[in-house]
């Protein structure tokens, strides 16, 4: 089962940081993060959101509870200087459910020289091609708990 995580994020720019974003979660003590503009602010924040969730839910702690946008508050340090700010929503994904239950075959197709030289090495072709689709997903395994999270 899928499932989309949604927490608010508060962007900042002041005007003595050379136009940098500065990006932290009401909702989760010490992350932060920034960019030198919004797009790389934005995925910035999805990085760390994902990492830190992803690290909060294989240790075993139950997630913070996101705050609903129309109780957002945020007052600048009047010590950092004027500032612009947006509160935008940032989303990752939890696959929480074991994915590897059901197990299938599927043939591909692939040059003869590869099949070759990947047998004289001895290497495993499923897993291989199952890492292969889990990092081109952004799926990251818990071993523990054999749960997955997708990094969006």
């Amino acid at each position: 089962m899928m499932k989309d995580i949604i927490y608010l994020a508060i962007f900042t720019k002041y005007e003595d940081d050379e136009g940098r974003y500065g990006v932290h979660f009401p909702d989760i003590q010490f992350a932060a993060t920034g960019g030198n503009d919004v797009p790389e602010a934005f995925r910035m924040a999805t990085e760390l959101l994902s990492s830190v969730l992803y690290h909060e839910y294989a240790s075993g702690n139950e997630l913070p509870k996101p705050t609903p946008i129309n109780e957002v508050k945020f007052v600048p340090d009047p010590d950092d200087g004027p500032c612009e700010w947006f509160v935008s929503l940032v989303t990752t994904r939890f696959l929480a459910n074991r994915y590897n239950e059901a197990v299938e075959r599927v043939n591909c197709t692939l040059r003869s020289i590869l099949k070759a030289a990947a047998q004289n090495a001895k290497l495993n072709f499923s897993m291989i091609l199952q890492e292969g689709i889990k990092d081109a997903l952004g799926i990251v395994e818990n071993k523990r708990s054999e749960s997955v999270m997708i990094k969006m």
